[in-house]
């Protein structure tokens, strides 16, 4: 079996539900970019890219995806490969936002109004 270190599998994700509505979150375990991420906020120079990485079996059988998602600012540039779940998936369709957590639970910023075009493109073609 493929470790996730292996595949290149940087954080942890989920999907959690807040008085009725689902949320998608992103573990990110350094609490040292904290500092960084108050710079996230009503940033105009920020970039946002979610792209969708596919994992076939020897007969050629979809067996998993990742997503890579890109932050970049004028000064920093984060990455985050996940493997997400199905319900991941749906809730980021439905949403399009992204919530970067802390190990601790501490909302550390969030993403809304995300280009999930990649993700529409994954879900018509193989669910």
């Amino acid at each position: 079996m493929v470790s996730q270190d292996e595949i290149g599998i940087t954080h942890r994700c989920g999907v959690i539900a807040c008085e009725d509505k689902s949320i998608c979150y992103i573990v990110d375990e350094n609490e040292t970019k904290q500092s960084h991420y108050n710079e996230f906020h009503d940033n105009p120079n920020l970039e946002c890219s979610i792209g969708v990485e596919y994992f076939f079996n020897v007969n050629h059988d979809l067996v998993g995806i990742l997503l890579n998602i890109k932050i970049r600012s004028r000064d920093d540039k984060f990455e985050y490969v996940i493997e997400p779940s199905d319900e991941f998936i749906s809730c980021i369709l439905d949403t399009s936002e992204i919530y970067f957590i802390s190990k601790s639970g501490k909302i550390m910023f969030e993403m809304r109004k995300i280009d999930v075009s990649a993700i529409q493109r994954y879900n018509a073609q193989y669910r």
